[in-house]
């Protein structure tokens, strides 16, 4: 060491038995001024690249060492030491040129107040991992801020330490498992559990796992990957989740959409069947000698009628819904319209006198054609606190006679049936399409028959299509627009 203990620069005799063995640079320094070294051990040629003897005997003071942006801090904290042991870290010049960070640990000099003893040593690779660490520490949550998913981090419990701010989850999920957490319903929170310890205990990977919170009405795609500390154990999870709640909606509404194309196929294949049979039948009559032009009109509004079937079944198709051009229509004339192309004789229908809805005229026709074509015997229809009701004596649902092979879980989810369990098809879609609703129920009967009404089937079907604006005659309302 270089300034014994015999010189007035030595350091204390109590001090310096402990020199040889203390790690780093033990030294003796001014408290004032540049603070120039007294005594120092020879590690401080390691630590600065000047040896000892020069330090020493020039009287270099080492804040002329210190870096300058650090060297005000030094100054005040020696400025402030007293028997109570400080510390501090700032970067130091070499004789190099080559900067490191030092740790300072000292105390006012027990025999001089004028000076200060202590030890310094080299942290500068501590340091360096550090401020990385810090920097990465600063990175990665400003990822956790802006990245465009919902990242976080678990710990070996599966307990919540960190995530992300881009899904509105409460600070109030942090230290708690999914199965803790109370806006999570508790069988999505389970299966959540259940998956994190999967990746904890087994060091599995889940990948793209969907969860839905039926709660809030949300769907989630999630990762989890195990994360491993130095020695390779198991030390939490890190997980990523998209939300995809509009792409499900929208798989789940091309799905309904397809299964509701499925469900009335046949029924609008009987749709087409009839006119043909019709405009075959009449055709057959053009050849008799007899016949006259009626034969070859009624065949072209047959097939008139089975073209107006495969457009409505092409824009299904294509846009998903029915083309509907409302206007003022008189419920009467539609009902007898449909009635005359349907019946085989010239029964009479029960229908209602002078009222008058809007709708799309054709269309609301075909709903009726469908619907009597499904009775057994005369049907009546008959006016409704906000709409109307067809009573059918009997009911035939060609459309559950599905072909052979056919898929039954397809054929059964494409079904929308209420109580009664009749597949309503292309009624339902022209019903719904107006905006109105439709309900079937079997074995029912008027709640209040007109006299049109009053012998119509008691037994049958009754269906009821309501939410409509009815208009009686001496409302003219709509007749004016």
């Amino acid at each position: 060491m270089s300034a014994g203990r015999g010189s007035d620069r030595s350091l204390s005799d109590a001090f310096a038995t402990a020199v040889d063995a203390a790690p780093g640079t033990v030294y003796r320094r001014d408290a004032d001024g540049d603070q120039p070294i007294r005594a120092a051990s020879d590690g401080i040629a390691d630590l600065t690249g000047y040896d000892a003897d020069a330090l020493t005997s020039e009287g270099r003071g080492w804040l002329e060492l210190v870096h300058p942006d650090d060297r005000e801090d030094v100054r005040t904290a020696v400025a402030d030491a007293d028997d109570e042991a400080r510390e501090t870290t700032y970067r130091i010049e070499r004789a190099d040129g080559g900067v490191r960070f030092v740790r300072d640990r000292f105390l006012a000099a027990p025999d001089d107040s004028a000076a200060v003893e202590g030890v310094a040593l080299d942290v500068t690779e501590t340091e360096r991992r550090r401020r990385e660490l810090a920097d990465d520490a600063e990175l990665l949550e400003t990822i956790f801020e802006h990245i465009p998913i919902h990242v976080f981090v678990k710990d070996c419990e599966g307990r919540h330490v960190h995530r992300s701010d881009y899904l509105d989850f409460p600070e109030t999920v942090i230290g708690k498992r999914d199965i803790d957490v109370d806006f999570i319903n508790e069988e999505s929170a389970r299966a959540a559990y259940e998956d994190d310890m999967r990746v904890i205990e087994a060091g599995e990977t889940v990948l793209d796992q969907e969860e839905h919170y039926p709660a809030v009405g949300e769907w989630d795609l999630t990762s989890k990957v195990p994360l491993y500390d130095e020695d390779g154990e198991v030390m939490g999870l890190l997980g990523a989740t998209r939300r995809i709640t509009e792409r499900k909606r929208a798989e789940q509404e091309l799905r309904r959409k397809t299964e509701r194309l499925d469900s009335f196929a046949d029924v609008v294949a009987n749709d087409i069947r009839q006119p043909l049979s019709e405009a075959q039948r009449r055709a057959r009559q053009v050849d008799d000698p007899a016949a006259d032009d009626a034969h070859v009109e009624a065949a072209r509004e047959a097939i008139q009628r089975a073209g107006a079937v495969v457009d409505d079944v092409l824009a299904l198709s294509r846009d998903g819904e029915l083309s509907l051009d409302p206007e003022p229509v008189s419920l009467r004339e539609v009902v007898d319209d449909a009635w005359n192309r349907v019946a085989d004789d010239g029964d009479a229908l029960a229908a209602p006198e002078d009222v008058e809805l809007r709708a799309d005229r054709p269309h609301l026709r075909r709903a009726f054609e469908n619907l009597f074509r499904r009775g057994v015997a005369p049907a009546a229809v008959e006016a409704i606190d906000e709409g109307f009701a067809v009573e059918l004596a009997g009911w035939t649902d060609t459309s559950r006679e599905r072909p052979t092979g056919s898929d039954p879980q397809t054929a059964e989810a494409g079904r929308r049936s209420d109580g009664a369990g009749l597949e309503l098809g292309l009624v339902e879609e022209i019903v719904t399409g107006h905006g109105w609703s439709i309900r079937v129920a079997s074995g029912a009967s008027p709640t209040d028959p007109t006299p049109e009404a009053a012998e119509a089937p008691t037994d049958g079907t009754r269906i009821e299509v309501t939410g409509i604006e009815l208009r009686g005659p001496t409302d003219d309302t709509e007749r004016s627009e």
